[in-house]
């Protein structure tokens, strides 16, 4: 059987991005048609899509990238809209994007990639503004960048090695 994503195939409907949650719920984030919930379960799929009149819809139809944090919420690195993370409970998003003025806010609204490491922290890395490692206690942002070490500020993976560097 096939999945149907969108009912626009001229556009496209690519998958860029997949996972995994720990309930074993599949999540399909996609160029141009937001994220897409898939339970395996019953074959429900469930749509998010961007919406400019709804301050808690996905902030972009362009999924990169998705990782779970310790409390369960999904984080969703989006391609223009910073990262939108998912509340299961109530399907409403919140948003982590650039402020103007504010050098402790996610350093770029296009995020290639999330990535969680050993201690849990969240890591986003963007095209064009380096890599933002996240703060949980203040919701604010470090950011990294050529001018740190980095060389490039566009980042499109991020892996730890075994001593826990990235």
């Amino acid at each position: 059987e096939e999945l149907a994503i969108g009912n626009e195939p001229e556009r496209g409907n690519s998958i860029l991005e997949w996972y995994e949650d720990r309930a074993g719920i599949i999540w399909l984030g996609t160029d141009g048609y937001g994220l897409t919930r898939l339970d395996p379960r019953d074959d429900h799929l469930t749509s998010y899509r961007h919406d400019s009149r709804d301050p808690h819809s996905l902030g972009s139809d362009y999924v990169m990238s998705m990782i779970e944090d310790a409390a369960g919420l999904l984080w969703v690195g989006t391609w223009g809209g910073g990262i939108s993370r998912l509340d299961r409970q109530s399907g409403k998003f919140d948003h982590l994007v650039p402020r103007p003025g504010h050098i402790r806010s996610l350093s770029h609204n296009i995020v290639t990639i999330l990535f969680r490491d050993h201690r849990g922290t969240i890591w986003a890395g963007t095209y064009g503004g380096g890599l933002n490692r996240y703060q949980p206690q203040s919701g604010d942002f470090d950011r990294f960048t050529t001018r740190d070490g980095l060389a490039n500020d566009i980042v499109c993976g991020i892996l730890e090695d075994s001593r826990g560097d990235l």
